[in-house]
């Protein structure tokens, strides 16, 4: 029979682990020890409120240059249901009439908020960019280049008039990408994205 000391690791059949080694009665070194309060860790943090700034770190100044909003952001707002039904009908101009519709809306649409001035501008803007759009393919429909871009152009024309109604409807503030920015609006502004 061997002595359970030389047996290291393999404990007996009941599957118990081997006796500690070490002075007797003591704890094995990873068995559950927690340092004396007065070992040196100190108390934990105390707890912050949510959003205060931490210790050793500073809030940005927001009146340093870089950090001011420009003017047409301070006079953006929250929009009526008035405004969201201008901006959906600018859209829907967009889509089924294109420049004459939307310029005739916005000519008619005069001094509204911004956020309908927003969209006004945004229907007017993507209504004769795709007009130049399609009197650039037709000229170019003499070649096999033109006739390959008119399916993108027909879908073009109509997604992205419906993600801008879906947006006004939510009065979101929506700006139609890839469009050129003939007319401008409250969001043209320098240092306007």
């Amino acid at each position: 029979m061997s002595d359970p000391g030389q047996d290291f690791g393999q404990g007996d059949a009941g599957g118990t682990p081997p006796p500690p080694s070490g002075p007797a009665g003591a704890p094995p070194p990873d068995a559950g020890y927690a340092p004396p309060p007065d070992a040196g860790y100190g108390a934990p943090p105390p707890a912050q409120e949510y959003g205060a700034p931490q210790q050793g770190y500073a809030q940005p100044d927001m009146s340093q240059q870089g950090y001011a909003q420009p003017p047409a952001v301070q006079q953006m707002g929250a929009s009526t249901s008035e405004d969201n039904n201008m901006a959906l009908i600018a859209h829907v101009l967009a889509l089924l009439t294109g420049v004459i519709g939307t310029g005739i809306f916005y000519a008619v649409s005069g001094e509204r908020s911004a956020y309908v001035k927003h969209h006004v501008t945004e229907a007017l803007n993507f209504s004769i960019t795709v007009l130049i759009a399609w009197f650039a393919t037709t000229i170019l429909s003499f070649v096999l280049i033109g006739l390959l871009i008119i399916p993108f152009l027909f879908l073009w024309q109509l997604i992205l008039p419906i993600m801008a109604i879906m947006a006004a409807n939510k009065g979101e503030w929506y700006r139609y990408p890839a469009t050129l920015r003939l007319v401008k609006g409250p969001m043209d502004q320098p240092g306007m994205a």
